[in-house]
């Protein structure tokens, strides 16, 4: 659920709008009516969006997740010292990336045991790629592949676009690598000698008519070029 953050919350200071800030991906052309005015990184069908964090859903009130979107209107507020969209975003993603921790399942069944509350199969992002560097987990780049999302579980797609995210997971794959987002939630990693795109691409088709459009966040899989730190639809 998301609302507009001018009709929901109000603060005196930017810090302490920062407290609150989050990123969550949204697919761009089911969406864009309603992100006008709102502040946003497009990249292909996707819009990774600055949002405030209204309620977590872990606890308290319904157990809904509510957020509501950042707009030019509610920065302009601070314009007397010099918020920028660039800055919001950045804020939004080190913040998201401190109150939602990005975590790894370096083998997918350990989603499915996080979610029955055994979660010893799930890892902070840091942690796997400390321990691929010991030589403790090594990802075949022929059959190998990754679950990235939150600790929380929600809005996990948007991990790979925190603070140095990108990077970290060339680091524990071992070079440039294919993102499938398979939903809002979260993302496939697949090293780029796995499968070829269009193998990926009819997988993720068949993934969004399965679980329907609510969730889905892309049509498109996504490359991450090492050597040019560039993340691309192909």
């Amino acid at each position: 659920m998301d609302n507009n953050a001018d009709n929901v919350l109000s603060f005196e200071d930017y810090d302490g709008l920062k407290q609150r800030m989050i990123l969550r991906g949204v697919n761009f052309p089911r969406n864009y009516v309603r992100l006008e005015g709102a502040i946003y990184n497009r990249l292909g069908d996707m819009a990774v969006c600055a949002y405030l964090m209204i309620t977590d859903g872990l606890g308290g009130g319904d157990g809904q997740f509510t957020s509501a979107k950042i707009t030019n209107d509610i920065i302009a507020q601070f314009g007397n010292i010099g918020v920028t969209p660039e800055q919001v975003m950045k804020d939004a993603a080190e913040n998201c990336a401190r109150i939602f921790p990005a975590c790894v399942y370096p083998d997918p069944m350990g989603q499915v045991k996080a979610a029955r509350g055994d979660r010893s199969g799930e890892f902070l992002l840091d942690d796997v790629l400390e321990k691929v560097r010991k030589g403790e987990i090594n990802v075949d780049k022929k059959t190998g592949k990754l679950i990235v999302s939150t600790t929380k579980h929600l809005n996990g797609a948007s991990a790979v676009f925190y603070p140095g995210a990108l990077e970290k997971i060339a680091g524990i794959v071992g070079g440039d690598y294919y993102i499938v987002f398979t939903s809002i939630h979260e993302a496939w990693i697949h090293p780029k000698e796995s499968f070829p795109p269009r193998v990926l691409r009819d997988r993720l088709n068949e993934t969004n008519v399965h679980f329907g459009m609510k969730n889905m966040l892309t049509e498109k899989v996504f490359l991450y070029d090492v050597r040019r730190k560039q993340l691309k639809a192909v």
